[in-house]
């Protein structure tokens, strides 16, 4: 059963930039996507039927992309506008980004609470991590790292355990451990993880170590 709109994952704020409507961003979607390797012979009933939309939807919204040179012919069919095509991936990119920030930011807030109970330090006491509003913080703490530095969960692990560790039996730095500081800044992320994977290093040689 086709529906009126187009069903895909509208990126809202690339859309309104190119002042394009729903039906329009979709099909623009469709075409960038499917001309990765080469520009599509379009066929208007093809992609009408992909997206849920009409024949005569697509011919008119291909006009206005033509128009609005978002959508240009070549020899070979149809492809995306250079201006499209970045701003386009310029968003996938940011959404791909933004998304595994998220996914790190509840990775690190739930191994704080595991690692805690692990050492058996009942004193760190980290926020819960189905709590979004802690979730979106630290992402947004991580998102700024990337731009500098990958961020991977066996690093994060390298870190707390360290901070759990050495910081969490002491009065006076037991409350450091936290996203705020151990995430507070691409500078701070690199240093500790330096530190914490220098001090694993050291610790594994001593257990191996045969006296």
């Amino acid at each position: 059963m086709k529906t009126d709109y187009p069903v895909t994952n509208v990126l809202h704020s690339i859309r309104v930039h190119l002042g394009i409507n729903l039906v329009d961003y979709a099909i623009l979607e469709y075409i960038t996507i499917n001309s990765r390797f080469k520009p599509i012979q379009a066929n208007n009933s093809v992609i009408g039927e992909s997206l849920g939309v009409g024949s005569a939807m697509v011919a008119a919204s291909l006009r206005r992309l033509l128009s609005e040179q978002l959508v240009e012919h070549t020899p070979d069919g149809l492809a995306p506008s250079i201006t499209a095509l970045s701003a386009m991936y310029m968003d996938i990119e940011t959404e791909q980004t933004n998304t595994r920030s998220m996914e790190l930011g509840s990775y690190f807030l739930r191994r704080l609470k595991e690692i805690a109970e692990e050492f058996r330090c009942g004193y760190i006491s980290p926020p819960p991590h189905t709590n979004k509003a802690s979730v979106k913080s630290v992402a947004n703490k991580i998102s700024v790292i990337q731009k500098k530095y990958k961020v991977e969960e066996a690093d994060l692990d390298l870190i707390i355990s360290w901070a759990v560790k050495n910081w969490g039996f002491n009065n006076d730095m037991r409350d450091y451990v936290r996203a705020s500081t151990l995430l507070g800044s691409a500078n701070k992320y690199e240093k500790y993880r330096e530190i914490a994977k220098q001090y694993w290093m050291s610790q594994k040689n001593v257990s191996t170590k045969v006296y």
